[in-house]
């Protein structure tokens, strides 16, 4: 595992809530940041979102698939990160992602998804649902950012910070697809079994 850097407690943050030594900023590098079974995922995810699709259209229903292909195949953006910031309409995709683990395309509700701006970077939390996540975003390229975060339980006294536990670890790449218009995919889960692209709105649903 990489080490990891102890940082500095930072005041009126989406993470206030975590433990001052496992909150990470993006003013450093993510690969700096990132364990080496995260990075595993992260790299992996061009491959599990084809091995995915690929399942998703022996079994989708058809009005289901054609929103998928919408959100997958719109190509991605030169990023407008001041653009970023805000609190936005959210849903989850969930795929399977081995045969072995067969699993229907599901088109979860709207939620609702914040992306706030600090002193250090932006951070972002899906705030409502079943599914609550939050971390950092790190700058990658001009067209991309690496999400390192983790999932908490709804509910959770203080959110689980990335590092902290590695079974809620969570890695994605979050891309522009239209004008206030962005998708995250998710590294495989754990096991290896399932895909999630998060579908954000700013401009509303």
């Amino acid at each position: 595992m990489r080490a990891f850097a102890p940082l500095p407690l930072i005041a009126a943050l989406v993470l206030a809530a975590l433990p001052a030594a496992a909150q990470q900023a993006p003013f450093q590098q993510w690969q700096a940041v990132i364990t080496e079974r995260d990075e595993a995922r992260f790299i992996a995810i061009p491959q599990v979102r084809d091995r995915a699709r690929e399942l998703a259209e022996s079994y989708g229903q058809m009005d289901q698939l054609e929103t998928l292909r919408a959100l997958l195949d719109s190509p991605a953006q030169p990023l407008d990160a001041a653009a970023l910031p805000g609190t936005w309409p959210c849903r989850t995709f969930t795929l399977a992602a081995t045969p072995g683990h067969r699993e229907d395309l599901k088109i979860h509700n709207w939620f609702t998804c914040r992306i706030a701006e600090t002193p250090d970077g932006l951070t972002f939390e899906k705030l409502t649902g079943s599914w609550r996540t939050a971390g950092w975003l790190y700058a990658e390229t001009p067209f991309s950012r690496v999400y390192l975060g983790a999932k908490s339980d709804p509910g959770a006294a203080r959110l689980t910070a990335y590092g902290e536990n590695s079974s809620s670890n969570e890695v994605a790449v979050l891309e522009q697809v239209g004008p206030g218009h962005y998708r995250m995919m998710f590294g495989a889960d754990p096991e290896g079994s399932r895909f999630t692209v998060l579908d954000i709105d700013a401009q509303g649903r």
